[in-house]
C-alpha cells in the first residue's frame, strides 16, 4: 500500500512532505512493517522546514511509484519542485529519471493523470531531454493516452502541440481517442 509520504505528496501537502521525508528510517515514516504514522497525520498537514537529501528509492510503494511520481500524480507542482531540490543528486534530470515505476511510467505519464499544464510544462523545461512526450510505457501507452483517458482537453492540446503523436496506440491497439470514448470523454 501507500506509505503516508505516498499520500501527503499525493494530496500537496508539502510541509508533511518534509517532516516525513526527513525520518531516516522510512519504515518509521509508515514504511513497510513497523511505526506506521496515524492516517489523521496525513489530513492534518503539518510543518517543518527539514531538507534532508531525498533518494527516491527508500519511497516506493509496490508498484515502484515514489514520492515524485505521486506528486506528479497529483499535480502538485511545488512538492515536485522541492522533491528535485532535495535529491541527493542535485540533479533534476537524476531524479526525473528516478521516477520510472515498475510499469514503465514515468513522471509525465503521472504528471498527465493530474491535468496539470503547468506541471507538464515544468518537467519538460526542467528535465532537459530527460522526458519525453512520445515515450510509451511497458503497455504502449503515451502520457497523452492519459491525459485523454482523464479527459483533460487542455493537457491533451498542450502536449501535441509539444510533438505528442494523436495517432499512436498503445500495444493492446487502444488509440488516444478510444482510451477518452471508453473513459466517456467524447469531448476530445
Amino acid at each position: 500500500g501507500d506509505t503516508p509520504l505516498l499520500l501527503a505528496c499525493l494530496g500537496g501537502h508539502l510541509d508533511l512532505c518534509k517532516i516525513l521525508m526527513s525520518v531516516p528510517d522510512p519504515a518509521s515514516a509508515g514504511g513497510a512493517g513497523k511505526g506506521k504514522a496515524p492516517a489523521a497525520a496525513v489530513k492534518e498537514g503539518g510543518s517543518s522546514s527539514s531538507s534532508a537529501a531525498a533518494d527516491l528509492d527508500k519511497y516506493k510503494n509496490a508498484s515502484g511509484v515514489n514520492a515524485l511520481a505521486m506528486a506528479c500524480r497529483g499535480g502538485h507542482l511545488s512538492v515536485v519542485q522541492w522533491i528535485c531540490a532535495q535529491h541527493s543528486s542535485n540533479s533534476v534530470e537524476t531524479c526525473l529519471k528516478e521516477s520510472v515505476d515498475v510499469m514503465g511510467s514515468d513522471a509525465l505519464h503521472h504528471a498527465a493523470f493530474s491535468g496539470s499544464v503547468q506541471l507538464v510544462e515544468w518537467l519538460l523545461s526542467a528535465s532537459g531531454s530527460t522526458l519525453d512526450v512520445k515515450r510509451a510505457n511497458n503497455i504502449g501507452a503515451q502520457p497523452l493516452h492519459y491525459a485523454a483517458t482523464e479527459g483533460h482537453v487542455d493537457l491533451c492540446g498542450f502536449l501535441i502541440s509539444k510533438g505528442a503523436d494523436a495517432s499512436s496506440k498503445t500495444k493492446s491497439g487502444d488509440s488516444v481517442y478510444e482510451m477518452a470514448m471508453q473513459s466517456g470523454h467524447l469531448d476530445l
